[in-house]
């Protein structure tokens, strides 16, 4: 559907020049799949449930490099707001004693099955 739409709105979709495809592959490369490729990475060792939250930081991090890049100060809004998902995140973490309790509790169960046979 946005070829579609990309086709009856612009004359051309490729870039003109060899700087203008050097961005896009760069977008492609850095942006999604490097991106895509370490949020999977960290699916594999941390919780969903974690990995949701801690997404929440490419806000932060779009924050802090307009201001250092392009000199956007960020409004009290926006401080705010990135210090809630600090909160969240921080409130989200994982944490070594419920993972060792659930360890404990998983094997309990595993053994009472076993007893029961």
């Amino acid at each position: 559907m946005l070829l579609v739409v990309a086709l009856a709105l612009e004359p051309t979709l490729w870039p003109a020049t060899a700087a203008g495809a050097a961005a896009l592959l760069g977008l492609a490369l850095v942006s999604h799949a490097g991106g895509q490729g370490l949020l999977a990475f960290a699916l594999g060792h941390v919780s969903a449930a974690f990995s949701s939250v801690v997404v929440f930081l490419e806000a932060i991090a779009a924050a802090l490099f307009a201001w250092a890049i392009f000199a956007e100060t960020p409004g009290p809004d926006q401080i705010a707001g990135g210090a809630l998902i600090l909160v969240g995140i921080w409130i989200a973490r994982p944490r070594q004693g419920q993972e060792a309790r659930a360890q404990v509790v998983a094997l309990q169960d595993e053994k009472g099955r076993a007893d029961d046979v």
